[in-house]
């Protein structure tokens, strides 16, 4: 299942997590121990999940177990889709002709298919189906449902990104010991990795040593607003890679406002990540 609303932080934290791998592995004294803090980067993505824990008959939470309400449950839509192409035809499957452009996408689709429905998406949905369909669901209480039913080890996308998997194999990388991918996977390995890192993260000692960085990087940040009214995607990614810069090196670099100078090579990188992983998802 795919959450609109977790596609930007994912594209951004994945795009900040290459760049830390880069710039830590270029070391070799210490390489093991900042491996583990490159792992704190990926934990952060947003749940993106494309193969569903839905059936096509509904969902596998029973109604009952939710508390009443008079609210409507959404019911799966099945959009047109094809062998080997999926939905991506607008003329037949009744998509919009923005597939490129996620943002415009994901929500026109949202008006015209309603809160749950089922698609077809080449190369990203069920390998045993050859119109690879995905269910994709936009009402957050139901979310809620999934999130809660996919058990100890839900599927995710991360988990499909073969590229960044084989470069941290040949790389050596803590992050994917073991031979279940690690945090790439979606077994024990995964479960102790992921639960080490949001502890380590999250825990209010840990955050009182970031959250002043995160504070100064994001007034920082904010001064160069005015400068990206007119793209404003563009301008919440680069925020997102200094806040992510901040917290993981303690440096500021400064990416989001334009009006004052920046490491070329930060620029050059978080933009061309995020066109490249725009026009995957």
């Amino acid at each position: 299942l795919l959450t609109v609303s977790d596609s930007s932080v994912f594209l951004t934290t994945m795009a900040a997590s290459s760049l830390a791998m880069r710039r830590l592995f270029s070391h070799r004294v210490g390489s093991r121990v900042l491996q583990q803090l490159t792992l704190k980067a990926v934990a952060q993505g947003g749940v993106a999940r494309w193969h569903s824990t839905i059936s096509a008959n509904g969902a596998t939470i029973d109604a009952s177990e939710a508390a009443p309400s008079t609210r409507t449950v959404p019911q799966l839509k099945q959009v047109k889709s094809l062998p080997y192409v999926g939905s991506v035809l607008p003329f037949y499957s009744d998509v919009p002709s923005t597939i490129e452009q996620p943002y415009e996408f994901w929500p026109e689709m949202r008006r015209r298919h309603g809160d749950f429905y089922s698609m077809g998406l080449p190369n990203m949905g069920d390998k045993s189906d050859s119109r690879s369909i995905v269910h994709v669901i936009t009402d957050p209480k139901e979310m809620f449902k999934v999130v809660r039913s996919g058990g100890a080890y839900p599927s995710g996308l991360i988990s499909s990104f073969w590229p960044n998997i084989k470069w941290s194999k040949e790389n050596k990388l803590a992050l994917v010991d073991g031979n279940d991918n690690g945090l790439f996977g979606q077994g024990e390995d995964w479960k102790r990795l992921r639960t080490f890192l949001q502890t380590d993260l999250l825990h209010p000692e840990a955050a009182r040593g970031y959250i002043p960085g995160m504070l100064k990087a994001s007034k920082l940040a904010s001064n160069g607003a005015p400068a990206s009214s007119d793209e404003l995607n563009s301008y919440l990614s680069r925020v997102s890679f200094d806040l992510f810069s901040t917290i993981m090196f303690g440096e500021y670099t400064k990416t989001a406002d334009k009006t004052i100078p920046a490491d070329p090579e930060n620029i050059k990188f978080v933009e061309g990540t995020i066109q490249g992983l725009s026009n995957a998802i």
